[in-house]
């Protein structure tokens, strides 16, 4: 009886979310938020799935959201980071070149800041591409 409690629970916060993604009230909740890290959050793991699942358009349209519409730095290099990898996992590697340039200049003493800069160092070596 409680697995059947669960299941209904998950169902029914699964379709509220989803109506609630669907209908745009989600992304106007995250627009109305620009201080929020709760709602920065969000953005970047929605662009973290887009990631996962393969979809390198949306992970760079949520990524972006991330640095561009909120106040707040929580996501930001992380984001940087993952549209270094979008553009890697496409093959535009002169784009993913300049994220990580980027991301290392602008935020070196961040964990992705240190990734980026090794990530740029190896493209630079392995495919003879320059600055």
């Amino acid at each position: 009886m409680k697995k059947f409690i669960l299941v209904i629970i998950l169902a029914g916060t699964f379709y509220f979310c989803y109506d609630y993604y669907k209908s745009g009230k989600f992304n106007n909740y995250l627009e109305q938020n620009p201080d929020s890290v709760i709602a920065q959050g969000i953005e970047y793991y929605m662009g973290y799935i887009n990631y996962i699942r393969r979809n390198y358009g949306g992970a760079i349209f949520r990524f972006n959201r991330v640095i561009n519409n909120y106040k707040v730095e929580n996501y930001k290099s992380k984001s940087y980071y993952h549209i270094a990898l979008c553009y890697e996992e496409q093959n535009c590697i002169p784009e993913a070149i300049k994220v990580y340039k980027f991301l290392y200049m602008n935020y070196p003493n961040s964990y992705e800041g240190n990734l980026a800069k090794k990530r740029f160092d190896y493209l630079l070596s392995t495919r003879n591409y320059a600055e």
